[in-house]
């Protein structure tokens, strides 16, 4: 038996389909032209590799392939013909897994693959410069016709098995499918599918997302507010971020090669694209590492609570940060979901306890402006009690904003819906959810707490035993809540680090390497600020005012703009939505100014009284 280098089975890509050891003119063009270079030039490849390999008189003649010598020359030829069919139409890059299949001699399979569309999220168009077509449709059109080579189709078909009942034999069909179909047939073959949520999955890991401690600081909010702005800012931030994350849905299914916030913000900003890609990235894994910080931060203060602060607070800090590495090992989102569920139930347990505990006990134990009963009875207010003051009045609309804002994920969960056209229902659920979980909560803490009320809750209980049942059940979805965000901002940072390689999708050494480092780097950050900012409402104040303003509401104005700009002003509907749009661009710049100075003058503040330094043993329990 024969056995072939590498030029020469890169050679056999060329070959003709029944016998490729032959290499013809026309076996040779097809091949070329299926791997994007116009008609001219494949057929000038195609001569010339006649000439090259054929040895004078024998032009003429098929070349066949294992008698071939090395030659410079050839070597030469092949490597620029493989840049110039496989390095990135953007960079000019050469992918490393390319580069590993070049050196064996079997890289145009995968090239061949990239080429077959021109629609969004396939598009791999070779530019002129390089060899490519100067009109692709057209350019299409005939090679389809002329030789059945199907390249930068404007549609996308996959193989559809077709049983006739007759002949009682199964044939195949190509069939049109939408992109992400295309994108979750491409997948099939991967030992790790990331395509794969239900619009049902989708809901209760959402959901699981919002079932957060976060929700007990409601109630603060609204002793700060009154029933009528609490309830009114509530339900109204609700519906605006239904509505925003409804037209971050449409922004996706028109752009389904935006897998995460970062490639949509390079859409959103044409004229910067890099610059609001790594922007944008640097925000996403910011917003989740403080996240993430924020839940190191609480899963010391449940211990501490539980154990009377038997240890220092930075050891339970870091025992927090181990356990939620360890949680964290999971590469995608399916595995997620099901611990999503378990969640849920123990926050909905914990929210439940501490409003029954707050309704049977005869009063509160302490709020921020003093214990009881220095500030009189429990009292509450329809309007604003007293003169909250600015600083105060937007750190408790920053809190509510900050339990509804959920957008910089949702990209992330529709690329891995298996029918993202679903999504809009899991959107309708999860908002129906929230509003009746966030209303009740708030508005049964406040009545029974009034002026003392404490964010959490569980801090106005009077009786021990009462906070530490309640609190118990919180660590659960502390750890799972942040391995959520976890989870979001490792694949963004080894998507950088790995790119489209093999390793992206498989059991490998490297993979599984690279992610278990960027998981333990992750989580060491957030360690860190968990032990630097020193309270939750600081926390949940500085990431609603400086990430909430542009994944809740500035971009998604952006994004309308987009989708609507040839109609903005059209009639008095469009007339009216780009007003709200409008709005909703302004409310989030008014976050991002007013709201950061206000969130940072609260941690100068607390900073400046009695809080507890960082990396301090101190008890940070309730």
């Amino acid at each position: 038996m024969v056995t072939l280098a590498a030029y020469q089975r890169h050679l056999l890509q060329f070959g003709q389909a029944g016998s490729p050891n032959t290499v013809t003119v026309l076996s040779a063009l097809r091949q070329l032209l299926q791997l994007g270079l116009n008609f001219s030039l494949s057929f000038a490849i195609a001569i010339g590799l006649k000439i090259i390999c054929n040895p004078f008189p024998h032009y003429l003649r098929s070349v066949h392939v294992p008698q071939l010598r090395r030659s410079a020359v050839r070597n030469l030829g092949h490597v620029i013909s493989f840049w110039c069919m496989a390095a990135d139409q953007k960079t000019g890059l050469v992918e490393a897994e390319d580069v590993k299949r070049f050196q064996t001699g079997e890289w145009t399979k995968p090239v061949d693959a990239r080429r077959k569309s021109r629609l969004p999220g396939k598009r791999d168009i070779v530019p002129f410069w390089r060899g490519g077509p100067i009109l692709v449709a057209p350019h299409s059109w005939f090679l389809r016709k002329l030789f059945g080579v199907h390249v930068y189709e404007a549609k996308m078909l996959a193989d559809q098995a077709v049983y006739d009942p007759e002949s009682q034999k199964t044939h195949h069909d190509k069939v049109e499918v939408d992109a992400f179909t295309a994108l979750a047939i491409e997948e099939q073959d991967h030992d790790i599918k990331y395509r794969t949520l239900s619009w049902q999955k989708a809901t209760l890991l959402l959901f699981g997302e919002y079932v957060c401690l976060a929700i007990l600081a409601l109630a603060w909010s609204w002793s700060v507010l009154g029933w009528v702005c609490g309830f009114f800012i509530t339900f109204g931030l609700g519906i605006i971020t239904w509505y925003t994350s409804y037209i971050l849905w449409q922004f996706c299914m028109k752009h389904p090669e935006a897998k995460d916030i970062c490639d949509i913000a390079a859409i959103l900003f044409p004229a910067v694209p890099r610059i609001a890609f790594e922007l944008t990235g640097l925000m996403l894994l910011l917003n989740n590492i403080f996240l993430i910080g924020f839940h190191v931060f609480t899963g010391a203060k449940i211990f501490n609570t539980l154990s009377d602060s038997a240890v220092c607070t930075v050891v339970f800090q870091a025992v927090t940060a181990i356990i939620g590495v360890i949680v964290s090992l999971p590469r995608t989102l399916n595995h997620v979901s099901i611990m999503s569920v378990v969640s849920a139930i123990a926050m909905a347990i914990a929210i439940i306890l501490s409003m029954v505990y707050a309704g049977i006990e005869d009063h509160p134990l302490y709020g921020y402006g003093g214990n009881y009963p220095e500030l009189g009875e429990v009292k509450t207010s329809i309007g604003l009690p007293g003169a909250p003051g600015f600083v105060a009045g937007t750190n408790a609309v920053l809190n509510i904003t900050f339990l509804w804002i959920g957008q910089i994920l949702y990209p992330s969960f529709i690329v891995e819906m298996k029918r993202p056209q679903d999504f809009p229902k899991a959107l309708a659920s999860l908002t129906g959810l929230q509003l009746i979980l966030f209303s009740v909560t708030a508005a049964v803490g406040y009545y029974y707490n009034g002026q003392y009320s404490t964010a959490p809750i569980i801090g106005s209980l009077s009786e021990p035993w009462a906070k530490k049942s309640a609190f118990a059940f919180v660590l659960i979805p502390t750890v799972i809540i942040g391995t959520i965000y976890g989870n979001v901002a490792a694949k963004f940072i080894f998507k950088r680090i790995l790119g489209n390689s093999r390793h992206a999708h498989s059991h490998s050494l490297v993979g599984w390497g690279t992610w278990i480092a960027i998981d333990i780097f992750i989580w060491t950050v957030a360690f860190v600020l968990g032990n630097i900012i020193p309270s939750m409402g600081d926390f949940l104040g500085i990431m609603s005012a400086a990430f909430d303003s542009f994944f809740g509401f500035i971009f998604w104005a952006v994004a309308y703009y987009h989708l609507n700009k040839n109609g903005l002003w059209a009639n008095w509907k469009m007339t009216t939505m780009s007003i709200i749009n409008i709005i909703i661009f302004v409310l989030g710049l008014f976050m991002l100014g007013p709201g950061l100075y206000t969130s940072v003058d609260a941690i100068v503040t607390d900073y400046a009284g009695s809080v507890k330094k960082p990396f301090s043993c101190a008890s940070n329990a309730l």
